[in-house]
């Protein structure tokens, strides 16, 4: 199995450009695939400057419904007219990071309804095999809080109150919501925003009610990244890989999901390990940063990692996982 990284935040030479965001581009012997789409245009032309075609790519993954990953799918589109993307049925959504000027951004991902068709949407909270070398899984439990990054302390989804049950699903009614407060997902976490306001029930307003409602009566609840999928792709010789986009529920999680899965901890885990709070670019708090290094030391399996890991939290890590642990950036390859 081949592994190019064609999108993440620092280059590996000066050839490559480098952007908020994550890619990868996976051969084997039977298949070529992309494990998101970094945010913008930037992975097509570091796949360029890496001699792959992206055009012959048989399949694609987004991990989560994140912009940083899913922002370059419409340039994907352009460029590939064959290959399915996978997605969670929950990842095309609206979804939110809180700033430090207290404005909440949407950092959702959007497809055009021409793609529409491309997309292929997988099932929440399952695991299932797309074939014999491919499995994905969106079933790892919420990380426990000692293994918690608080880089999810700034993500959110949107409820509306009338007429959604939150990240843009409708029909559910308040009180129903699905958030839990025993796992810190809780109904009282969320901020709520409302308009100053009334909303004006007389007669003549009556058939813009909902729309009214729908407007001015909603809350900012903490991401429950129910939008999240991970992939174990297996190499010609045997080997397990796990990908991961930013494992918001957990690396720890991540693992101990796809040890359950293998019977056996995978042989290399790649991707973003959310050791970071990007929107403030400090690593999370070092008692956290610890127990999580601590407890993937545990597992023999190999890890690569960049992204929302960051490289401050990484030097860290190292410290506790030794050569266990590696960075990578844009341009890297490896070969299992």
């Amino acid at each position: 199995m081949k592994i190019a990284v064609l999108c993440e935040n620092s280059p590996s030479s000066p050839e490559f450009e480098a952007e908020h965001g994550l890619s990868f581009y996976v051969e084997t012997a039977t298949r070529r695939f992309l494990f998101d789409f970094g945010a913008t245009s930037v992975f097509l032309r570091n796949a360029e400057r890496l001699g792959v075609d992206v055009s012959a790519v048989d399949a694609a993954f987004l991990s989560h419904g994140h912009r940083d990953h899913g922002g370059g799918l419409a340039t994907f589109f352009e460029k590939n007219a064959k290959a399915p993307v996978y997605a969670s049925e929950k990842a095309l959504r609206s979804y939110y990071s809180l700033r430090p000027s207290g404005e909440y951004v949407d950092i959702g991902v959007r497809v055009a309804p021409e793609f529409d068709a491309r997309i292929v949407r997988t099932p929440t909270a399952a695991t299932f095999a797309l074939d014999a070398e491919t499995i994905l899984f969106s079933d790892a439990a919420q990380a426990p809080p000692e293994f918690r990054s608080e880089g999810n302390a700034t993500l959110f989804e949107r409820f509306d109150f009338l007429t959604s049950n939150g990240a843009g699903e409708l029909g559910e009614k308040n009180g129903e919501s699905g958030w839990n407060s025993e796992n810190g997902e809780g109904k009282g976490d969320g901020e709520r925003l409302r308009s100053s306001s009334r909303l004006d029930s007389s007669p003549e307003k009556s058939s813009n009610f909902r729309e009214s409602a729908a407007e001015r009566s909603f809350e900012y609840r903490p991401d429950r990244f129910l939008h999240e999928q991970h992939l174990i792709a297996t190499t010609e010789t045997g080997r397990k890989i796990l990908f991961v986009g930013c494992a918001h529920r957990g690396i720890v999680s991540a693992m101990a999901r796809a040890t359950e899965i293998l019977g056996a901890a995978p042989d290399v885990a790649i991707g973003g390990f959310h050791l970071s709070i990007p929107s403030r670019g400090v690593p999370i708090p070092d008692e956290t940063l610890d127990a999580i290094a601590e407890r993937l030391r545990a597992w023999p399996t190999r890890y690569l990692t960049g992204h929302c890991s960051g490289r401050v939290a990484f030097e860290r890590a190292r410290r506790t996982l030794g050569e266990q642990i590696s960075y990578f950036a844009a341009g890297d390859f490896f070969e299992f």
